[in-house]
Order: structure tokens, then sequence, then C-alpha cells
């Protein structure tokens, strides 16, 4: 099922169900999960909180329901909490090698096809007038049972002046598109 077809039928049983469909809110830390009420779309607390080690600005479940990936800022970085057979939170993934997370990791997606690969987007720095440009890119990971491990990478020029902030899926065909602001 691709993840168009997922997202529909999310939103469709949240709206004509009252199964509970899961959603997580996340400010800075903790991550909080909570269940969406499917007739009247209240929220309400679901399992215990889980501490992350800074803000997040993004995050994404993979399709197979198992894993919840968040994006850090500052400090870049990315963390992946597993999640209970029944949606809760249950625990970080320990990382058993150092994740190359680039200068500002913005947004973090599992490929819409497989769920076996990563997409983090790493925004870069545009250059000031005292301070250097920092590249960006679009790095790649496998991903199996929450682990992730380097691919490779998309940064055209070495990431100078490329400055991707998100990425999406075509719906049908293998392809992703890009937002990038202006570049410098």
């Amino acid at each position: 099922m691709s993840r168009v077809e997922l997202l529909r039928k999310s939103i469709a049983n949240a709206t004509t169900s009252t199964s509970p469909v899961r959603r997580v809110q996340t400010a800075s830390a903790p991550t909080s999960p909570f269940t969406i009420d499917g007739t009247s779309g209240a929220l309400t607390p679901f399992g215990p909180d889980v501490p992350l080690p800074s803000r997040a600005v993004h995050l994404s479940g993979n399709a197979a329901g198992t894993h919840v990936l968040l994006a850090h800022n500052d400090p870049s970085g990315v963390t992946v909490i597993a999640l209970e057979p029944n949606g809760a939170l249950d625990r970080d993934v320990v990382q058993p090698t150092p994740v190359d997370v680039g200068v500002f990791a913005h947004q973090v997606l599992t490929d819409a096809v497989s769920d076996s690969i990563v997409f983090l987007v790493t925004r870069g720095i545009a250059p000031a007038p005292t301070t250097p440009e920092k590249p960006g890119a679009i790095k790649e990971f496998r991903f199996v049972n929450g682990v992730l491990a380097k691919v490779g990478n998309v940064a055209p020029a070495g990431g100078f002046g490329f400055q991707a902030r998100n990425l999406d899926f075509h719906p049908t065909k293998p392809r992703v598109s890009t937002l990038r602001p202006p570049q410098a």
C-alpha cells in the first residue's frame, strides 16, 4: 500500500470509526502520544512520554507502524523511537555507530515503497557577512529494526548552494520532489 493510500485509510478510519488513531505531539521534549477519537476528533493522552535530547523540528512514522523518527536541528540529530504493538511509544533505538546528520537536520522520512530507506533532509545554512556557508544535503540510510546505516548523500556541488528543506514522494512513480527556498 502506498504512503498516500495509508494516509487516506488513516483519515477514513479517523472519521468513520471509533478505533483510536495514534498521533504524536512534540514541541521540545518529551514526545507525547495521543489517540484521536474517531467520532469527535478529541485527543486523549495515550501511554508514557519519551524524553528527547533536544527540540524536534519534524517527526514521521514508518509505513509499518513500528517506529517514529524525529529530526532535531540544534544540535543536529535524529532520534528513532520504537513503538509497542498497540502504538504506544516504547524506547529510543540506540544507533550502533554515529549517524551523519549534517549541520541542520530538518526532515526525516522512510521511503514510500519498501520502508527500508530513510531520507534525512539537512538544510545547510546560508552564508552571512561573518560566517561561511554550511552545506546541505539529502542523506540516505538503510533502515532495519530502527537502526540507521549510511547509504549515501545527494549534495550537488558538495552541498554548497543546496539548502533543501523538505521532500515528498510522488504517489505512484519512483520520484521525490524537494522544497528549496531561494538560494543565495
